[in-house]
């Protein structure tokens, strides 16, 4: 299975620093110093038989008790003080030894509810792609899911932008993350037309996102079929070439080849089923675009490939170009219910990214 890479060298999982982790302390340090000030001095002996679970809270060892801590305080503690909570939170997903104890606490449910708050969306970026971040650790684990899909709405609103901003890229990963099994995959299967609208975008982080979702559906049985029985935008062919250029990062590239060479795969592997399909199928659906625009991307490949120049360019990339220009080549098939792709069938002149 293909899962992007960063292009900036930034982690697809968050890990915390010892710098990071002090911040958090201090915002709790604050915390309890405030507190105490309207509370009054706590005896010695109170003290003795109290134990407080933040200040034993460990990165790579979080204990239940920690993890409940945490929720309370997420939920309770006031604007100043919660982002350093809610880094503490991020830190220990990092580790998925802690997946258990942030799940059974209370503590992943107390995020998703808190940001499922309207107001908290826009009214703190900082908190919103902080909590994104976390989730999209324990996304990576499919005991999480029950929890995390009763707030997919929310997830898919905030990814559901064109232009790149910090907390639709962190949405986009934590879809990313889902679509690494076949679980993960079915919560998206439903929801594969939105994905083709984000592929317009030019921003190539953003890019970089969408594409590893669609390359992760199409890597499993059941969604590549859906994959092939969605209904495609006009646009689409316009959509992917511009990954398809010179122009933009190779990553970018061996992605878009790389999801069209999985779908290509499919068919071929029963052509006779798909032939007798293609007859029933709905003309606009991946199917009958993939059968109409063979000889449109045999030439942008081939004009790409005589133009890669990068020196990011890699053998895996012009292996897989070689594979799918076969498998074009190769095709057994036609459509019987040709669609007017001629509009949208030119080959782009490359942009920069």
């Amino acid at each position: 299975m293909f899962v992007a890479n960063s292009m900036d060298g930034r982690p697809a999982v968050i890990l915390g620093s010892c710098a990071l982790f002090v911040i958090p302390l201090a915002f709790y340090l604050m915390h309890k110093r405030k507190n105490k000030a309207i509370t009054g001095p706590v005896t010695t002996s109170t003290k003795a038989k109290t134990a407080d679970p933040v200040l034993d809270f460990s990165r790579e060892n979080l204990t239940l008790d920690s993890a409940k801590y945490l929720s309370f305080l997420i939920n309770s503690s006031d604007h100043s003080a919660r982002p350093g909570f809610l880094l503490f939170v991020q830190q220990a997903s990092a580790f998925s030894s802690n997946f258990s104890a942030i799940r059974e606490s209370g503590c992943l449910k107390t995020l998703l509810e808190y940001l499922s708050q309207d107001r908290h969306i826009n009214a703190n970026r900082r908190e919103t792609l902080c909590i994104l971040q976390t989730v999209a650790n324990l996304a990576c684990d499919q005991d999480n899911f029950p929890v995390i899909k009763d707030h997919m709405e929310m997830i898919f609103n905030i990814a559901n932008a064109q232009e790149y901003s910090d907390e639709s890229c962190a949405a986009l990963q934590l879809l990313c993350n889902l679509a690494l099994t076949p679980t993960g995959c079915l919560l998206l299967r439903n929801r594969i037309c939105f994905f083709y609208r984000i592929l317009e975008t030019r921003d190539p982080y953003m890019l970089r996102q969408v594409l590893a979702v669609l390359v992760n559906l199409s890597c499993d049985i059941d969604s590549s079929q859906a994959l092939l029985n969605s209904e495609v935008p006009s646009r689409l062919l316009h959509s992917l070439n511009f990954p398809l250029s010179p122009a933009v990062h190779p990553l970018l590239t061996l992605q878009t080849v790389t999801f069209l060479k999985n779908l290509y795969t499919k068919v071929h592997s029963s052509p006779s089923i798909f032939a007798d399909q293609l007859a029933r199928s709905n003309p606009r659906s991946m199917f009958s675009f993939l059968c109409n625009v063979r000889t449109s991307l045999r030439i942008r490949l081939a004009l790409t490939r005589s133009e890669l120049t990068s020196p990011d360019s890699t053998e895996e990339l012009f292996n897989s170009i070689d594979e799918l220009v076969q498998l074009l080549d190769d095709a057994s098939f036609d459509s019987s219910q040709p669609v007017n792709y001629a509009e949208h069938s030119a080959i782009a002149a490359p942009t920069s990214s």
